[in-house]
């Protein structure tokens, strides 16, 4: 993969990661309204954090299932300029 190639594919990711907001949850209360944590990540990415610090997470299927599909993509152009 070239430069341009893995710096358009990084912008794309980005721009996947970008399109939701991100609320943020302390680890307690993830585990406390765990259904409510879930729910809010369906909708917008949710970062949990603890000791002040983000340590995971969480969005919603779709958002994975296009960052799998970019990734996928991305090895197969990999494997094709190695050939």
């Amino acid at each position: 993969m070239n430069q341009t190639t893995s710096a358009c594919s990084k912008m794309t990711k980005m721009a996947i990661l970008e399109q939701t907001r991100v609320k943020t949850f302390l680890v307690r209360d993830a585990k406390t309204r765990f259904e409510y944590m879930i729910d809010t990540a369906r909708q917008e990415q949710v970062s949990v954090e603890k000791h002040g610090r983000p340590v995971v997470v969480v969005f919603s299927v779709k958002d994975y299932e296009r960052l799998v599909d970019i990734s996928l993509h991305e090895d197969e152009e990999r494997r094709s300029e190695a050939r």
